[in-house]
């Protein structure tokens, strides 16, 4: 089954059939269509509760496409935060919050500047 969304009101997650390379829904050629889903003509959908999959953040779920984005921009920013502290030599740079992590990167870049320039 794919991931179709979230019906929040109703509290509970969309899946639908998955499709084939034409994008037909695989439950057209399906033997058990007729006792599963006979009416339908994008396949099966499920509605499932929030409360059956107890490990899925119902606000946030990794199905998601905005989880999806961000855990897709994830590894770009830990190359960079791996070139700034290995291969610059900066194994300092360990600050827990945003705003330190920010300060201390920004007088990083400024110091590479200056010796860039000199």
């Amino acid at each position: 089954m794919d991931y179709k969304g979230i019906r929040y009101e109703a509290g509970k997650f969309i899946y639908q059939a998955p499709t084939n390379k034409n994008n037909d829904p695989v439950c057209l050629n399906c033997v058990y269509k007729e006792e599963c889903c006979p009416n339908s003509i994008t396949g099966r959908m499920v509605n499932v509760s929030f409360d059956v999959p107890p490990h899925i953040n119902s606000q946030d779920p990794p199905m998601a496409k905005r989880f999806k984005a961000i855990m897709t921009r994830r590894p770009s920013i830990e190359r960079m935060i791996k070139r700034l502290k290995c291969d610059l030599s900066d194994d300092r740079l360990t600050k827990r919050s945003n705003a330190s992590f920010q300060a201390y990167l920004d007088k990083t870049m400024i110091a590479f500047h200056i010796l860039l320039r000199t």
